[in-house]
Parts: C-alpha cells; structure tokens; sequence
C-alpha cells in the first residue's frame, strides 16, 4: 500500500511486509474518519480484512467471518464489508468481532456506504439496487430505484443527508434518501469508466460545471435547490 501526500502527491509511506499478506493482489481499502487506521481487504478471494494502524505502522487485527469481502465502509467504530452471494458483514472495530451478518441482495454486493453518524448503511447489488438499512435493528428502511445495472459506488454526504450512486449504467444519482427523491442524474462519457463518487467537504451537492459535451449528448445544468436536477445529460 502506497500513501500519497496531497499537497505535492509524493508518496510518503509504503505498507508491505508488516500487513503479512504475502504476495496477494490487494482487493480495496477505507480509512477510518481520524486516519488513524486503514481497512484492507488482502485479495478477492480472502475471507478476512486487515486493520492496520498508521500510526504505529503496525497490524492491530484481523476481521473474519464474511467470505470474499471486497468492499468496505467504517464510522470509525464499525465496518461494514460486502461479500458473495448477496452477504454484508458488520464488525465492532474496537473488539473486532463481527457482529452482525445478513442477505442485503438477491445477488452479489458491490457497494456499501454507512452514514457519518453510523445509523444507516447503504448497500449497492448487481442487481442494481440500492437498500439502506437501520445498523440498530438491521432491519431495510427504504429501497431506492432507478438504475438499471450493477451499482458500482455509493457514498454519504458529509452532514448524511445526500446519498451519490454510481452504476455500470454509465449514470450518477444523488439522492435526498430521507425524503426519497432522486434530485440529481449525470451520464457520463462511454469512456469514463470510474464509479468512485463522492461529495463536497459540506455535506451539500456541489454545483455543477460545464464541460465541453461529448458527442452525441447534450448536457443541462441547474441551480441547486430540493427536488431539482442539478446536473442531467441526455442523448442528443
């Protein structure tokens, strides 16, 4: 693992042989809010994910008890991992026993997001779903639709009142999820492949800025206000 520092993008530190993962791809990772530590999940065929202390440079724990984890969500006292066949694994961070385990999709998970506060955790399938659940009960609390193939990315605002989705059918959705309203769609390029999504340091939708249209699209751009697109592209 290679840390980058973002005022001049040097690399700054390099994580090997202390993670004891041998030579195995490394599959994803997430920090937790103070930096203080990172998540890793060793290989997309490990059952396990490493929590590695920045800090002292050191591996404090494994998490097992999920299959294949491969993507990966904390507050700082939980994580939330997705696994095969539909399964999400929930852990307390501090005593690193799983503490909860159940069937979010009806196939594979390929996102997962837990809000700022830790109440709500939003799950993506390949089956193009988005569900979010109650981290108390565990129980669903709404379901989300509109895309129409595998959601890929999936992130809370800062203040927890947006939720961004990103999908392999080339468009990103923000969502006002308590009020369940879709207030924004982008479709990007064909050659923009990365569904990584994710919101301004406020909490807030960031207002969009025009680029020079692909071609064959045109692309609209809106003020910010509840209920109002602020980005939509549309075939031409």
């Amino acid at each position: 693992i290679r840390m980058w520092q973002t005022d001049d993008w040097n690399s700054s530190h390099v994580l090997d042989t202390s993670l004891e993962i041998g030579t195995s791809q490394l599959q994803t990772l997430a920090f937790t809010p103070d930096s203080r530590r990172v998540i890793v999940s060793p290989s997309p065929f490990a059952s396990k994910l490493v929590v590695h202390n920045l800090v002292g440079d050191t591996t404090e724990g494994i998490l097992t008890g999920l299959a294949n984890p491969h993507a990966i969500s904390t507050d700082g006292s939980i994580v939330a991992a997705a696994g095969r066949e539909g399964q999400v694994g929930i852990w307390d961070l501090a005593s690193r026993d799983i503490i909860h385990s159940f069937k979010a999709h009806s196939s594979i998970v390929v996102a997962v997001a837990l809000s700022p506060d830790g109440k709500t955790l939003a799950t993506g399938g390949n089956d193009s779903e988005i569900k979010l659940w109650d981290t108390q009960t565990f129980e669903m609390i709404d379901a989300l639709s509109g895309h129409h193939s595998q959601v890929w990315g999936l992130d809370f605002s800062e203040n927890g009142r947006y939720l961004a989705s990103a999908s392999m059918d080339q468009s990103v959705k923000l969502w006002d999820w308590k009020l369940q309203n879709r207030i924004a769609r982008g479709t990007p390029s064909v050659n923009n492949r990365d569904s990584g999504v994710t919101s301004d340091d406020g909490g807030n939708p960031p207002r969009a800025q025009s680029n020079q249209p692909v071609q064959g699209q045109a692309s609209r751009i809106h003020n910010v206000t509840l209920g109002d697109s602020i980005q939509e592209a549309v075939d031409a």
